[in-house]
């Protein structure tokens, strides 16, 4: 196994890991939580980077030209996947086969901030990570 599989297998394991947090914190707040949270997300950074720097490194395509994008849908499941840069949401969840239709996309912008996208056909993704939260729309109103 070369040294990007390792350390592919191994940020598999980190966003599991973050999946399982995040859901515990879900349950109710905790500080050792939100802390264990927040060392696994600077683990899965810098695995991240030597991921890239391995890919390199392996005669991969440049880490500038790619991105990766890590879907997290209701705070329970997520999915990551590397896309070129300039990929829009839409043709990323084509890749693995979610819809788009019924859903709200939150980009991540800061610790603890959103953004939401409201037109996943336009939304683009430029170099580094991306972390997008998808949850079922919910509408409110008069019956």
């Amino acid at each position: 196994m070369s040294k990007y599989q390792e350390l592919q297998t191994q940020i598999a394991n980190a966003n599991k890991q973050r999946t399982k947090l995040a859901g515990d914190l879900s349950k109710g707040f905790n500080q050792k939580t939100v802390d264990d949270l927040a060392a696994v997300q600077a683990n899965l950074k810098t695995l991240t980077t030597q991921a890239n720097a391995a890919k390199l490194a392996e005669g991969g395509t440049n880490a500038g030209d790619s991105c990766t994008i890590t879907l997290i849908r209701g705070g329970k499941d997520d999915t990551q996947l590397t896309v070129p840069i300039e990929t829009t949401l839409q043709d990323a969840l084509g890749k693995i086969n979610w819809e788009s239709q019924g859903m709200d996309f939150k980009r991540m912008i800061g610790p603890g901030v959103t953004e939401q996208i409201k037109d996943v056909s336009t939304a683009t993704f430029g170099p580094g990570n991306h972390e997008i939260f998808v949850t079922p729309k919910v509408t409110g109103g008069k019956r």
